[in-house]
């Protein structure tokens, strides 16, 4: 089957069920941080029930992916006024040279100005609290998707264009990474000839995964474990105690903490940039119960509770009680 695949196929008359089809054939850039193992979001198990279904699945639309359409002109508008380079929109699914089940469908292509010919324009829409993930560079999710880009086309460069929120533009350059690909390829490989044209379901990684490849289990059934599943037990144990041991002295933690807050609902430092109050952590609760009465003789039926329940949130988003 992949071996017939065109060099491109246009998309400007394509139906989106055509598209869908299309993409069936071989993986995509938003199929790559998952099959790479870098996506906290998809996993390989999931792109490969996309690309065995019989029919095509469509994930559903939602809020995010709608806006993020209709925002793509606009920030890639955003992006040639900017940098005063031009841009065109690729109306096509490529396919890899040599590899014809790698293809892409590119946001924008980057019309060459120099010798490191033209690029590749990813066009990204985010909420404005992710931006402390990009500190560091690209996201790994995302740099796989703009690596992949380069792989299948061919193209040395790239940007990326991303809107945080309503008002934070952001630019974010990239090359082609050879070093990236030197074990990258191989995982697509495996991923394609060893399970996705045999049918072979992947390695689960999440609970995810185990509940759609075993939803129910046998009853009765046993299986003996083998000497490298003995060795899983005793980590998994190894690691049960730890967490119960760090548990234990977060707990500790957590009561120093409550008792230094007493009453206070905050607890907060000032920030030596700008001046104003952080929260380190919250102590909220809520009042005690009044005493409640028997609507026909007026007597006590539940007397009043003693204690109200407060509910403790360290920032970062670990709660305690």
């Amino acid at each position: 089957m992949t071996t017939q695949v065109p060099k491109y196929v246009l998309t400007d008359e394509m139906s989106r069920e055509e598209w869908l089809g299309f993409r069936q054939l071989g993986i995509g850039g938003s199929d790559a941080g998952a099959v790479l193992g870098l996506s906290d979001y998809r996993t390989q198990y999931d792109v490969w029930e996309d690309k065995i279904a019989p029919v095509p699945i469509e994930i559903p639309d939602n809020d995010r992916m709608e806006w993020g359409r209709r925002l793509e002109d606009t920030v890639a508008q955003a992006w040639q006024d900017k940098t005063g380079m031009e841009i065109r929109r690729d109306n096509k699914i490529r396919f890899h040279p040599t590899i014809p089940y790698l293809l892409v469908n590119l946001d924008r292509v980057i019309v060459a100005i120099d010798d490191r010919g033209p690029g590749v324009l990813e066009v990204k829409t985010a909420d404005e609290w992710t931006m402390d993930s990009w500190e560091q560079g690209i996201p790994l999710y995302y740099y796989a998707q703009v690596q992949h880009e380069l792989l299948v086309t061919g193209y040395k460069w790239g940007e990326l264009a991303v809107l945080f929120g309503k008002h934070h533009f952001k630019r974010y350059d990239y090359v082609y990474d050879e070093l990236f690909w030197e074990t990258g390829l191989d995982v697509y490989v495996d991923f394609w000839v060893n399970h996705v044209m045999t049918k072979e379901p992947p390695e689960c990684r999440t609970q995810s995964d185990l509940n759609k490849r075993y939803p129910w289990g046998e009853e009765g059934m046993e299986k003996h474990a083998d000497a490298e599943m003995l060795k899983e037990i005793k980590e998994a144990e190894y690691m049960k105690e730890l967490a119960a041991g760090m548990a234990k002295d977060r707990d500790k933690q957590y009561v120093k903490i409550k008792n230094f807050m007493g009453d206070a609902e905050f607890l907060v430092e000032v920030d030596e940039d700008t001046g104003q109050p952080v929260i380190l952590a919250t102590y909220k609760g809520t009042k005690p119960k009044p005493a409640e009465a028997c609507p026909q003789c007026g007597c006590e039926v539940r007397p009043p509770s003693k204690h109200g329940s407060r509910r403790f949130n360290l920032k970062g988003g670990i709660d305690g009680n």
